[in-house]
């Protein structure tokens, strides 16, 4: 197999002490902040081509808005009459009767409230 002599030892240690150092990044690290984005130039005809979209859009909404304030007339306040005062809080469905209704069993009274299954005598 391998023998593993004194002078091999030596050999690797002062190899191993005599080469530089060499450090493993995953990522090189950055000590100064990133360089600032360049700004986007325009040409000055697109620039104005830009303001004209805005100005016509800016026109249409407004002349949208005229619109819709000469076509929305003011509406006449109803004569609303009271409401007539409750007694006590209203059964919530009590107008009508909704065993009919799926996920209801149709049952009117209930199974375990007979003879049977009631008190022990």
């Amino acid at each position: 197999m391998f023998h593993i002599t004194r002078s091999k030892v030596i050999a690797v240690l002062v190899a191993a002490s005599v080469s530089p150092i060499a450090r493993a990044y995953a990522q090189e690290p950055t000590d100064a902040a990133p360089p600032p984005a360049a700004a986007p130039t325009i040409d000055a005809q697109a620039l104005v081509r830009m303001q004209e979209q805005v100005n016509d859009l800016q026109a249409r909404l407004a002349a949208q808005e005229r619109l819709t304030q000469q076509t929305a007339a003011p509406a006449a306040p109803a004569a609303t009459t009271p409401a007539p005062a409750s007694t006590g809080p209203a059964e919530p469905f009590a107008f009508g009767d909704f065993t009919w209704l799926n996920g209801n069993n149709r049952q009117h009274k209930a199974l375990l409230d007979s003879q049977y299954f009631s008190k022990l005598s």
